[in-house]
């Protein structure tokens, strides 16, 4: 196991919140030796959370292990940490290396550690207007689940949507705006640049889960519970931001999280929110955003989607969609990582009779199964390229 470079660390310090007319933030000022780089780092909320701001260790120490981790660089704060997160670190840790070893186990430093109370009993769940955070709000809005339901949606500004995509942001806004007015929940809008940092170090896929709790660690105890949309398939769980193994080990004395939803594959989910007016008028699942678009109806994540609800009957009825599922549209998306629940969809295709769509989603999926295979061909050449230059051979290349 290779170590923590010597001399070398991430270190988080000047941590200060503030108060002003419209906002407020949680801010630090980070440095990366190894990479000879300062940034600050911020997250705004809105002003009248002032009060709940955790000037403590806790968000930093989530947003930038998995960081410091890949840097193979100590992380040192200046701030006292939650006793009981600092004590889930190396099980953090360990889930990290375990998905990929260029995650290194690394020393952390906090000034001190506390033992805190919680302050309050509010519910929250991250809610971005897509699939698994609409699955999530209907069976906790339509069940008593144990741990309560949501009683805020927090919505953020610098993961999916970048901070300087403010057209796009405002049609979100105005979608999860509606969503929480008509369920009577209270939204909490966050803006922060923790991605921007991250991204030439850190794989997105890997790290916006340390990003997510980071939020909530920004607002101390302010969250009893916070929920984790489940994307993980139920089949195959794969290395991801938001993972089981991983999301309780981020809690602290005053904030648990819970990953929720993961029975649950994306089919059933389409099928769970398709009667739903609020899921037909603001579903939003494109990550490609082309020509600023909601939905782009091309991406692989809406023509999937489309698809789904396609078997549903009830595509016509989301209005977030305007643009017609055509077979060539189907053709033309490659489908990644597990296809398990593809082979239903294409099952169900054949079933009702739709051979056109059905022999479109089938090459796509062959496509995609020849695309897979050589891009795990091509790393394992790039790895074990890497272990013949360092004079070693890799015992499984």
């Amino acid at each position: 196991m290779e170590t923590a470079a010597c001399g070398l660390e991430v270190e988080i310090t000047e941590v200060e919140s503030e108060k002003h007319d419209d906002y407020c933030s949680l801010t630090a000022r980070v440095k990366m030796k190894r990479r000879s780089r300062v940034a600050q780092v911020y997250y705004h909320f809105p002003a009248h959370l002032a009060d709940w701001l955790n000037v403590s260790a806790d968000p930093f120490i989530a947003a930038f292990l998995p960081i410091s981790m890949v840097l193979k660089e100590p992380l040192v704060v200046s701030a006292p940490g939650s006793k009981k997160l600092i004590e889930a670190l190396p099980q953090i840790m360990k889930v990290y290396h375990s998905w990929n070893p260029r995650f290194q186990f690394i020393p952390v430093e906090v000034t001190q550690t506390e033992k805190r109370t919680s302050r309050s009993d509010k519910v929250a769940l991250f809610f971005s207007g897509g699939l698994d955070s609409f699955y999530t709000l209907s069976k906790l809005t339509n069940q008593s689940p144990q741990n309560g339901i949501p009683t805020h949606l927090v919505f953020v500004h610098g993961f999916d949507i970048a901070l300087q995509n403010m057209a796009l942001f405002n049609k979100a806004f105005s979608a999860v705006k509606d969503v929480a007015d008509n369920l009577n929940r209270e939204m909490v809008v966050v803006s922060t640049n923790v991605r921007d940092i991250s991204k030439s170090i850190v794989h997105w896929l890997l790290y916006y889960g340390a990003a997510t709790v980071s939020i909530a660690h920004c607002l101390g105890g302010l969250f009893r519970t916070v929920y984790l949309a489940s994307d993980q398939n139920p089949v195959n769980v794969y290395p991801q931001g938001f993972h089981p193994d991983l999301d309780p080990l981020w809690s602290s004395e005053t904030t648990s999280f819970i990953h929720y939803g993961a029975e649950a594959n994306r089919v059933q989910k389409t099928r769970e929110i398709a009667d739903w007016p609020l899921a037909q008028q603001h579903l939003r699942v494109c990550w490609e955003n082309r020509a600023g678009a909601y939905n782009c109806c091309r991406c692989r994540k809406c023509v999937m989607t489309m698809i789904q609800l396609h078997m549903t009957g009830k595509l016509e009825k989301f209005m977030t969609f305007p643009l017609p599922l055509t077979t060539e549209a189907v053709r033309r998306v490659r489908p990644s990582r597990t296809m398990s629940y593809l082979e239903s969809n294409l099952a169900e295709l054949r079933k009702s009779g739709e051979e056109d769509l059905a022999d479109a989603l089938a090459h796509a999926m062959r496509i995609g199964r020849i695309t897979i295979h050589f891009q795990r061909l091509f790393r394992r050449f790039v790895s074990t390229g890497r272990w013949l230059a360092n004079g070693c051979y890799p015992a499984n290349p």
